[in-house]
């Protein structure tokens, strides 16, 4: 069995999430002018070579704070866990996520209760059973219904914006995205409901969620 943090580590691929590692600068062929490899051939040794530094790949990638972002709400406080379904909610507390520049938005805060998941040892990799349940609360000044690639047109308290309902992983959880403008760019809810489908589909709770956020949000 693994725990969800090795689910984490496995949707890093996929997934703009706050997932870091630490990548040390691979050494170099050194001279033969001695052992700081800074002389010339046959020349003395040159000076001893600094270490090379130790570099956290999430230090690319800052955490914006919402308000210097701009954003007219803050997606890790403006949801609360009282605000899912019953059935759904979690304890742990939200986390803001590191977003990659090219992304469509600007700010991602992911909610978990995910599950166990487990793995077979003799051959297969995929996952055992559906046991994600995450949701992503994104903002972004250029985020809006048409960021959602094939999108189908949804409205809620009022405004028009767009879904998409899916799948995702090898597991084929249930996955929805719902994206909403607001007073200044747009919010997003993203879905990830394997753990409790029987409970609520993944669109059903995204939307109940952006309409929460929309009563919220300016």
């Amino acid at each position: 069995m693994r725990t969800r943090s090795a689910v984490a580590a496995a949707l890093c691929l996929a997934l703009l999430s706050g997932c870091t590692s630490t990548v040390v600068g691979s050494p170099s062929a050194q001279g033969t002018g001695g052992a700081g490899g800074g002389g010339t051939p046959g020349g003395p040794p040159g000076p001893p070579k600094p270490p090379r530094p130790v570099i956290q790949l999430g230090d690319q990638y800052p955490i914006k704070d919402w308000k210097e972002a701009g954003a007219p709400f803050d997606p890790c406080a403006t949801l609360k866990w009282e605000d899912f379904p019953a059935a759904m909610r979690g304890t742990g507390a939200p986390k803001a996520q590191q977003v990659e520049p090219t992304s469509a938005y600007t700010l991602q805060c992911t909610f978990d209760n995910s599950g166990m998941i487990s793995f077979n040892p003799d051959g297969e990799n995929a996952p055992q059973g559906k046991t994600l349940f995450m949701v992503d609360v994104l903002w972004g000044p250029e985020l809006g219904p048409q960021s959602v690639k094939n999108g189908t047109p949804v409205t809620i308290a009022g405004k028009a914006g767009s879904q998409r309902e899916s799948t995702f992983g090898a597991a084929k959880e249930p996955y929805c995205t719902v994206v909403m403008p607001v007073s200044k760019g747009g919010a997003g809810i993203e879905v990830r409901n394997g753990r409790f489908s029987d409970k609520g589909g993944a669109c059903d709770v995204a939307r109940g969620l952006m309409e929460k956020l929309l009563s919220r949000v300016q």
